[in-house]
């Protein structure tokens, strides 16, 4: 499952990533980055993910497929998490992707929210 976290900063979007993500949930987190773009033209995304989802989908097929395909529109991506395969996709993506990414444990959600919304 894939719930919303609200932003109050224009064209930022959050995710809090259940322990199952199905392939409707990636439709849906899907489709609100593409709403994001079309509305905004750059995103700004955060992934709050408390464990590694347990899903039957690539990555390829969801929000961090989508990100990793219009990483032109992506100003930055943070990673709220610590279990150790969220450490792991996180430094990969960090090296893969152009846009700045940065991993965050979970007491520093603040601290990522304010890093993704900051200007430049």
């Amino acid at each position: 499952m894939f719930s919303m976290i609200d932003f109050d900063t224009p064209g930022a979007l959050g995710f809090e990533v259940g322990s199952e993500v199905t392939s409707e949930d990636y439709d849906r987190a899907s489709e609100e980055i593409r709403q994001a773009v079309d509305e905004h033209g750059k995103i700004r995304v955060l992934f709050r993910v408390p464990t590694t989802p347990e899903t039957q989908m690539k990555s390829a097929d969801g929000p961090i497929g989508f990100v990793y395909e219009h990483e032109d529109v992506v100003e930055r991506i943070a990673v709220v998490g610590d279990d150790l395969a969220v450490k792991w996709l996180a430094r990969l993506g960090d090296k893969k992707l152009d846009p700045p990414l940065q991993r965050f444990d979970p007491d520093d959600d603040e601290a990522a929210r304010q890093w993704l919304t900051e200007p430049g």
